[in-house]
């Protein structure tokens, strides 16, 4: 009541500076109207959801264990509750994952996962079965025997001919049958086709750089916590014959999902194996763009960037310590570049520049991961 009696508000919301700055010298100074007083803060709501820009996630990992965590991660943090077909699900568009090292002969499945080397050899076998009996389809049928065509041998006759052939891929969605489901599995909205099965994934494609071969899978939607990670490892498998056919060495798989999404019977279960899996160590691994070395000569503060293999020098900067926010600067300028792709190396890279600042404007001794030092 006392502020309402005693305040009086003037709205100089998107008005120029210089009408602002006038108002203010033009007010009076008036003497308090009361005792100053503490008001306690309220309580933050806890955070049901996280915000991101919902499109474009990315994950790239050695292994499709780890991998796997990352996925789970990001849609448990970001997912959008949305209603799906079996129920409500969390889901994000776009994520994109990148495995590099994984070997599908001896594949290295971690304890946290749902199954083990003989359920994944059983569904590896189911994958590419070309017999689809009494289902609407198989990933096996679609890619060995559509409608007699075999776009595996497809792939493997062009990458021999040409393995920078940009036209290495096979689709799995029949416009003309699996956008038309029978009338009886139709809800009465017209959308929502329980009953009525559909690929989810639904395109292969792949190239070659250099000696190694690369392939990317295409999901319309993917569950994340039930399917992802024995998709993968049957796509990598797929990956690691075709390498074999055409004589090159195994690239990157990458797994691109336009809806990826976790069920709601999976949500409890995801928070766990989070919980007990996701650790910080699992966060500390090398930059695919570079890596940096941080020095102090005299007041200059130097950064040089490196490819991983070291076998070429990328980029050096140098600025004089002595000058305001220049480990801000610096930091940057590899951003401006595009030097460095993980968030790990960014964090360190600015802790490095912050310290070598430091050290520049107090007198002190820098050493790249040491502590300062008089």
């Amino acid at each position: 009541e006392l502020v309402r009696k005693n305040v009086e508000i003037f709205d100089l919301r998107m008005k120029p500076l210089e009408q602002v700055s006038a108002k203010i010298t033009s007010l009076k100074k008036k003497r308090a109207f009361a005792q100053p007083q503490t008001f306690p803060e309220s309580p933050m709501p806890k955070p049901t959801g996280y915000p991101s820009d919902m499109s474009v996630f990315k994950v790239r990992r050695d292994y499709i264990g780890d991998a796997w965590l990352d996925a789970l991660k990001i849609i448990h943090r970001f997912g959008v509750e949305t209603p799906g077909m079996y129920g409500k699900v969390k889901q994000v568009h776009n994520l994109c994952t990148v495995v590099e090292k994984e070997n599908a002969r001896e594949p290295k499945i971690a304890d946290f996962m749902k199954f083990n080397r003989e359920s994944l050899d059983k569904y590896v076998k189911g994958f590419f079965d070309k017999d689809r009996g009494s289902e609407h389809y198989t990933y096996g049928e679609r890619i060995f025997a559509w409608d007699g065509v075999d776009q595996y041998a497809h792939m493997v006759r062009k990458l021999k001919g040409f393995p920078y052939d940009r036209g290495v891929l096979a689709i799995l969605w029949k416009p003309h049958a699996d956008n038309n489901p029978p009338a009886n599995v139709v809800n009465a909205e017209g959308t929502s086709q329980k009953g009525w099965t559909v690929p989810c994934l639904v395109m292969i494609l792949g190239q070659c750089i250099g000696d190694e071969f690369n392939m990317t899978a295409v999901f319309r939607n993917n569950d994340v916590y039930g399917a992802w990670p024995l998709n993968a490892f049957a796509l990598r498998t797929m990956q690691q014959d075709i390498c074999h056919e055409i004589g090159k060495n195994l690239g990157s798989l990458t797994t691109i999902a336009h809806i990826a999404e976790i069920y709601e019977i999976d949500w409890e279960d995801t928070a766990k194996v989070l919980a007990a899996n996701d650790t910080l160590a699992r966060f500390c691994q090398y930059d695919t763009r570079s890596y940096y070395t941080v020095d102090v000569d005299g007041s200059d503060i130097i950064v040089k960037f490196f490819s991983p293999n070291g076998a070429q020098q990328l980029a050096e900067y140098k600025e004089d310590g002595k000058r305001p926010k220049v480990a801000r600067d610096l930091c940057l300028m590899a951003v401006k570049d595009m030097l460095v792709s993980d968030l790990g190396a960014a964090s360190d890279l600015g802790r490095q520049l912050a310290k070598a600042e430091a050290a520049v404007k107090l007198g002190l001794k820098f050493k790249q991961d040491n502590e300062l030092a008089k």
